[in-house]
């Protein structure tokens, strides 16, 4: 014996199996709901859609930032025979010499 599953996605408002339904899912405050609406139940979603802004999209006139943008200094170069800050790079000989100084 065989069995089938068969799933059917009804309308929520009016359950009707005979209509396609589209699947929408409604955000507020937190809460994340979804529905299933045929075409004529889906009417009054579909009119506040036309009407709302879409997240994610930029408006029709994009906003104008105030926010300026500091470019980076150029690296400054270092004169020949200049040393860096911090510790003095020596050679060998020169760290022999002082410590016979010593």
């Amino acid at each position: 014996m065989v069995e089938k599953t068969i799933t059917v996605r009804v309308c929520n408002m009016c359950e009707k199996t005979d209509r396609a339904v589209r699947s929408y899912t409604i955000a507020e405050g937190g809460r994340n709901l979804r529905v299933d609406l045929c075409e004529e139940d889906a009417g009054p979603i579909e009119r506040l859609m036309a009407t709302g802004e879409r997240v994610g999209e930029s408006p029709t006139k994009p906003a104008r930032s105030t926010a300026r943008v500091k470019k980076a200094a150029p690296a400054k170069k270092v004169a020949s025979g200049a040393t860096r800050r911090g510790a003095k790079v020596m050679t060998v000989e020169e760290i022999e010499a002082l410590r016979r100084q010593s």
